[in-house]
């Protein structure tokens, strides 16, 4: 009798710790259930970094913008792949006679399955954001993307309609200056933004 106990005990013993397992048809337990603590592999990833931030703590820190000096940006784009992994940067100087200076930096993850030209706009994009930030009002534009120089320009149409939008937040930024220029440089003369634009790459 004591042994028929013990047998119907261990029985619902053997339930209880089979209660949350996945058991087959063949009477096989399922053991990878996913982990709620790992985190979801398919969220995006935000990634950005920003070197030179003015420190908004501090008093009149967020507007650099001195009258006397000029503001250069320059931006780029990266696809690996084309469509594939996308990164984008941008840099901006101070220039004040014969003397330039690096007053921001930046490089952001634009994407997984991203063109180069999206690339490249988004690296456009985030410099202008930064410039505003920054209070810059005047400002000159350089990269080595012709199709976004031209576009911006409006030398070239836009017709895709993933450009389309993108065009239209740059424009969006363009309100923000009270004079923006746009200008076409060669890869070695955008060696700095090129880089960025690599970092998370």
């Amino acid at each position: 009798m004591q042994s028929k106990i013990n047998a119907f005990f261990s029985g619902i013993i053997s339930i209880k710790n089979t209660k949350h397992k996945k058991i087959d048809i063949n009477g096989n337990t399922n053991n990878n259930e996913p982990n709620n603590n790992e985190p979801n592999k398919n969220e995006p990833n935000n990634k950005e970094s920003n070197n030179n931030e003015p420190n908004n703590n501090e008093p009149n820190k967020k507007n650099i913008y001195n009258m006397n000096n000029n503001y250069v940006m320059y931006f780029d784009g990266a696809s690996k792949g084309n469509p594939g992994n996308a990164g984008c940067g941008a840099v901006i100087y101070e220039i004040n006679g014969e003397n330039k200076k690096e007053i921001w930096s930046g490089s952001r993850f634009v994407g997984n399955k991203e063109t180069n030209n999206v690339a490249e706009y988004m690296g456009l994009i985030f410099g202008l954001e930064n410039a505003v930030r920054m209070g810059i009002i005047k400002l000159d534009v350089k990269g080595d993307s012709m199709l976004v120089i031209q576009q911006l320009s409006g030398k070239y149409k836009v017709k895709n309609p993933k450009m389309i939008q993108l065009f239209a937040e740059a424009k969006q930024h363009e309100k923000n200056f009270v004079t923006i220029t746009y200008e076409h440089v060669y890869r070695d003369e955008n060696k700095r933004a090129d880089e960025l634009s690599n970092v998370f790459l």
